[in-house]
């Protein structure tokens, strides 16, 4: 163990640090780094890395030496929780947990992986006191500085069940939804209508020149401007892909067909088509939005 003289963050709250000499004897502190142990091609692996602590009073924790993901993997950090620490039974102890790394990683390629430790730095707050001849007793704080290695993971990737005709767009669990955004259709003028796809896990091979088989009775489509974004939802990854699309009706009674998109599911480990409801020119109303979700965090 080691003492510093710097100013450390903790978790949101900026502390001074002063230098001190004298080692005291500090809590029980462990990294764990946990994956599944298997997963499929385009299927959500998620990677969280714990600090563990006998003691609830933990100052900061850094990387020294980070870990190395395969080049393989498409990595989307996640957010971690680093206020209040929750607590967890541990060969018969109490220890306080902090979420210090979440990352989610998907691969195109069957295979073996691994993931290696990675080195840090955590630092242990120490409050002092000390009699100045001119100020009188004063306190302060020291910061200890205790080395914790993570440890390395292995996992496998396999390759989806043999599926049906057609590409599959993703890995998950999936929903789509279709509406014109407020405002009056006129013939002959451009108009906008979206699609929104939503769910569970990550979109990894979505097809877009799809929707154009969409517009085909009484009206066409111009351009189609994407939009993704990837959020956390109960720890899981949440992905959203929305479809803002140009077109001109041709006739009042235009059509604008279901957009569907095809989906496997891990748990359930079958193919799954989601699609669209029909859009007409007599529809000119969003559906009802869903309740927010306040677990929800972008990322």
């Amino acid at each position: 163990m080691k003492f510093i003289n710097k100013t450390i963050l903790l978790f949101g709250l900026l502390t001074a640090a002063i230098s001190a000499s004298a080692k005291t004897t500090g809590p029980e502190i462990s990294i764990e780094a946990t994956i599944e142990k298997s997963a499929y091609v385009g299927e959500v692996l998620e990677y969280t890395v714990t600090l563990l602590s006998t003691e609830a009073n933990i100052a900061n924790v850094k990387i020294v030496k980070n870990n190395t993901f395969p080049r393989e993997a498409k990595v989307i950090n996640g957010a971690t929780r680093n206020g209040r620490p929750q607590t967890v039974q541990k060969g018969g102890k109490t220890y306080y947990s902090w979420t210090i790394q979440k990352d989610y990683l998907i691969f195109d390629n069957p295979g073996k992986y691994t993931i290696d430790k990675a080195e840090y730095a955590v630092y242990i707050p120490h409050t002092k006191a000390v009699r100045d001849n001119f100020w009188g007793m004063r306190q302060y704080v020291e910061y200890e500085e205790v080395a914790a290695t993570g440890n390395a993971v292995s996992f496998k990737v396999e390759q989806l069940p043999k599926k049906g005709e057609g590409s599959c767009d993703g890995v998950g669990d999936f929903t789509v939804e279709g509406w014109f955004p407020p405002g009056a259709i006129n013939v002959g003028s451009e108009a906008y209508c979206i699609f929104k796809i939503s769910g569970e896990g990550y979109l990894s091979d979505l097809n877009i020149s799809e929707i154009y088989k969409c517009f085909k009775e009484n009206c066409q489509l111009k351009e189609v401007e994407p939009e993704e974004e990837f959020k956390q939802r109960n720890g899981m990854l949440w992905s959203e892909v929305t479809l803002v699309c140009k077109f001109i009706p041709q006739k009042a009674d235009f059509k604008i067909e279901p957009f569907c998109l095809k989906f496997f599911s891990p748990d359930k480990k079958s193919y799954y088509d989601a699609c669209s409801d029909t859009l007409e020119g007599s529809q000119q109303k969003k559906p009802e939005r869903k309740t927010r979700d306040n677990n929800a965090v972008s990322i």
